[in-house]
């Protein structure tokens, strides 16, 4: 017949339980104490020294373990005394009377069905009342803040504006400076292959041309520009409109020329030259890479020069029109004189430029306007196209740009007016 957990008898916990030597914990306790007080320590001595309060000790000694919380607390704080005491011969007595209690917690029989409790109930579904007063909260709080940093929020898309507007019109800025650069090497390799003076080395000397390897007479009062050539490099010179040399320039050889006259240079790659010009080093590698163009005169002047001014050196001047024909033509009429630009419907960022010269720049509020004369072209940038109203001379001049985009127009002097934004 099995034994239910109700006829397991639990003992009573630490009775006076015999050991084999017929030992009990008041007997072990007594031998404590004893021991203590023969080596004259005080419970407040070994209580500083064992850090066991002083309570346990005198649990200890008077064989009353029940103050405890849990065997291992008991086997602990009595192991740690007798080393204290140097009785660890009295541990064995111990160690058969400290034994594991039975739990005061007896097992609870389980039904087989179940104890018949309902089971636990779902979270309840949210009130919608909640929801929409949270969400209300936070549209309120949000307007709120923006109401009350319009001012800023404001500044902050002015200053957004701007520097998006900034930018643009520096990378359009490179990009023109880039294509220049590319047109000008294009047209420095078309002149390359398509001239009709041979390569050479200038080995041979030409009195017509003024070009030679032999130094220049010293009792010529004309300056002498003198090029030599580190490495191979391509050059150009003309004089007066003539072309003397185009070609490359070999490695060590060297160019004189006699400024008889106005001299045009094409320096293809400079830093690889070594050019005096009337008896001084000059470096025309200061001006960046090539071509680089260098104009020389006959008084002992020099200067560098753009592509641009380069292409017009030799132009003919325009022929004067015959005096009978401008009096049978008739006179253009004069264009508008003043351009007027007004903020009408909110704010505006503008840049007017003429001649390469900035005449405005700015943030034109709402009702602002701004009035240039129109001597010559302007072109104006628009961050906010949409805002303003542009007039010539009180004529309305249409939208400056598309909604949402940077708008660029040029306003001639003849009235017309140019959309630029996509150039």
């Amino acid at each position: 017949m099995k034994e239910s957990f109700d006829d397991v008898r639990e003992p009573d916990r630490f009775d006076d339980v015999k050991s084999d030597n017929n030992e009990s914990l008041t007997s072990l306790g007594d031998k404590l104490r004893e021991e203590r007080n023969r080596q004259g320590f005080t419970l407040d001595y070994v209580a500083d020294e064992t850090k066991i309060r002083k309570s346990y000790l005198e649990n200890i000694e008077l064989g009353d373990m029940d103050a405890f919380n849990g065997n291992v607390y008991r086997r602990g704080f009595v192991k740690k005394y007798l080393g204290f005491l140097g009785r660890m011969d009295l541990w064995k007595s111990y160690d058969i009377l400290l034994v594991e209690d039975i739990s005061d917690k007896k097992p609870e029989a389980q039904s087989a069905l179940g104890d018949f409790t309902p089971p636990a109930r779902g979270f309840r579904k949210g009130s919608r009342k909640g929801v929409f007063l949270l969400l209300m909260t936070v549209i309120v709080s949000s307007g709120w803040y923006v109401w009350s940093n319009r001012e800023g929020l404001h500044d902050e898309v002015v200053r957004i504006q701007e520097e998006k507007v900034a930018e643009q019109e520096k990378r359009e800025e490179e990009a023109k400076l880039l294509s220049a650069r590319q047109r000008e090497i294009a047209a420095a390799s078309a002149d390359l292959a398509s001239s009709d003076i041979p390569e050479v080395t200038l080995a041979v000397s030409s009195v017509d041309s003024g070009v030679s390897s032999s130094p220049v007479s010293v009792e010529s009062d004309s300056p002498i520009l003198t090029i030599k050539a580190l490495k191979d490099s391509w050059i150009r010179i003309t004089r007066d409109g003539e072309r003397v040399f185009g070609g490359t320039l070999k490695a060590g050889a060297v160019s004189e020329v006699e400024a008889t006259g106005l001299i045009h240079v094409i320096y293809g790659r400079p830093e690889t030259l070594s050019v005096s010009w009337n008896g001084k080093r000059v470096d025309p590698s200061t001006e960046g890479a090539g071509p680089v163009h260098f104009v020389y005169s006959s008084d002992g002047t020099q200067k560098v020069i753009t592509s641009d001014e380069a292409e017009a050196l030799w132009k003919e001047p325009s022929r004067p029109v015959p005096s009978e024909k401008v009096e049978k033509e008739e006179k253009p009429a004069p264009g508008p004189k003043k351009l007027l630009i007004r903020a009408s419907k909110g704010d505006c960022w503008i840049k007017a430029t003429r001649d390469g010269k900035t005449v405005y720049v700015g943030t034109l509020k709402k009702g602002d306007q701004r009035e240039m004369d129109l001597t010559s072209s302007i072109r104006v940038t628009f961050g906010n196209p949409t805002a303003v109203a542009v007039s010539l001379d009180g004529k309305d001049a249409g939208r400056p740009g598309t909604p949402g985009r940077v708008g660029r127009i040029v306003y001639e002097t003849d009235g017309s007016v140019r959309d630029v934004s996509e150039e």
